[in-house]
């Protein structure tokens, strides 16, 4: 019995043990899966949280843009994301100089293209005007009104002068700058004045930009160095090219509303009246194209070798001194133009009643007006240097205003009976005229009738001025003959 009682005592603290084992077993697993659960969590919980710090952007990178005016005041600094654009700044002013750009390095910043990649700062750049250039301002924009410095090789107009547009050229701004090669003309420049460049006579080329709308035909008088002229868009008044002796190109804007080129020569817009040949400058004949209707008066103006012109059947419209081209000898006509005709290398209209063009260079020494013609064009007569001795016939009235001018080696003009009025500047410049015959039928002479002839002496008909005369008709006080018989 006492054995039972031992072994059953044994048995139950074995039991007692092995339950105890096991539950610590039990709770030691119990502690590291919740560890490893727990560290799961952590793990799980760092990586969330380094996704969501991915998922943010990064802070960019911002530069310092700062605007150094050089004396023109201050412009605030700009703060600009890495690769951003500057904000282009409005353009500051500085007294008597105009804005050249902002740069950076030595190199202009383009404010479209140009991006930040660090601290910069943008330098403005000025051009001093004051030193050559005349300014006048004048409801709120300036005009270019004169030159300080004649001898002047170079000048570039500013666009703006003292924050304000510079919009016109004044009248003589530039006259007898004799050095002068080259002007930039700005696009703001809308007018350009009566002689604005006379004389400028080492002046190159010029392009007169498309901003000009106002441009006085005789702008570039005497500009006789110029060989290339661009013409913008907006010109639309005519332009007096002939004193341009040098000219050799002409460049017109299509969208020109008057002027257009066909081959070198200037045209209208619709091709029918050449204004400026050029083709022709070194030729010694032309035909007129049948496209044309009309030729202007200095068409022919640099054309100083031509000898024979055509003219065809198309036209009937020509300038008063278009033909004054002193080479010139034979003028010849399509027989099918209806409104003139050729008659012995001369021009007329198609009934011969009105003579249009003597050929200036016609060889004949005498010429007496044939008897069908009733009337003479003004400008018949010039640069007729070969002529020495020229009648009028009594079929015609009047002798018009610059009738007969620059005949060099005319020595006499004998109007016949019949003719009844002399106009102002009928006869003038005739430097070695040495007789002028007045009929009894002149019943008229205006002022100034005889202008430069100085060596002319009057002889009339009649025994003294008739009641019709001007004062003035004989103003450079010719010596007068009266009671002139013709021997």
């Amino acid at each position: 019995m006492k054995k039972l009682l031992i072994v059953f005592i044994s048995v139950l603290l074995i039991c007692s043990f092995v339950a105890c084992d096991n539950e610590k077993n039990s709770s030691t697993s119990s502690i590291e899966t919740s560890s490893q659960h727990s560290q799961n969590e952590v793990s799980s919980s760092d990586e969330s949280s380094t996704q969501e710090s991915s998922s943010e952007p990064d802070t960019p990178l911002s530069f310092m843009v700062v605007f150094d005016t050089n004396g023109a005041g201050n412009i605030p600094p700009q703060n600009v994301n890495e690769n951003g654009y500057v904000i282009e700044p409005t353009e500051p002013t500085k007294h008597n100089h105009t804005f050249d750009g902002w740069y950076f390095d030595g190199v202009k910043w383009d404010f479209k293209s140009n991006n930040v990649t660090a601290n910069i700062t943008l330098e403005a750049r000025w051009t001093e005007v004051h030193s050559v250039l005349e300014f006048q301002e004048y409801n709120g924009k300036y005009e270019v009104v004169g030159v300080k410095n004649k001898n002047v090789t170079d000048i570039e107009i500013p666009m703006t002068f003292n924050g304000k547009p510079v919009m016109v050229i004044s009248a003589r701004a530039f006259k007898d700058c004799r050095s002068l090669v080259s002007v930039s003309i700005p696009n703001s420049i809308e007018t350009i004045g009566d002689y604005a460049f006379e004389g400028c006579s080492s002046l190159k080329s010029l392009v007169i930009p498309n901003s000009v709308i106002r441009m006085k035909n005789t702008a570039l008088y005497q500009c006789t160095a110029l060989e290339s002229l661009t013409i913008g868009a907006g010109i639309v008044e005519a332009l007096e090219l002939g004193t341009l002796t040098s000219l050799n190109t002409i460049v017109v804007d299509e969208n020109n509303s008057i002027y257009k080129i066909l081959g070198n020569d200037l045209y209208s817009k619709d091709g029918t009246t050449l204004i400026v040949c050029l083709s022709a400058k070194n030729a010694t004949s032309y035909v007129v194209s049948e496209n044309v209707t009309k030729l202007h008066s200095q068409a022919f103006e640099h054309c100083k070798s031509l000898e024979s012109i055509t003219i065809s059947k198309n036209i009937i419209n020509i300038g008063y001194t278009t033909l004054s081209i002193p080479s010139l000898k034979n003028i010849i006509v399509d027989e099918n133009n209806t409104v003139y005709k050729s008659i012995d290398g001369n021009l007329y209209s198609k009934d011969e009643a009105t003579l249009v063009s003597y050929a200036p260079a016609n060889p004949a020494k005498s010429f007496e007006t044939p008897q069908a013609v009733t009337m003479i064009e003004e400008y018949a007569f010039f640069n007729c240097d070969n002529l020495e001795t020229l009648v009028i016939s009594s079929a015609v009235d009047e002798i018009p205003a610059n009738a007969i001018v620059f005949c060099d080696n005319l020595k006499t003009i004998q109007l016949l009976n019949g003719v009844t009025k002399i106009s102002t500047y009928a006869i003038s410049n005739c430097g070695l005229l040495e007789k002028i015959i007045i009929p009894n039928s002149v019943t008229h002479i205006d002022a100034h009738a005889f202008l430069e002839c100085e060596n002319a002496v009057i002889y009339c008909e009649g025994s003294a001025k008739g009641i019709n005369w001007s004062e003035n008709w004989n103003y450079d006080n010719n010596f007068v003959i009266w009671n002139y018989a013709d021997e």
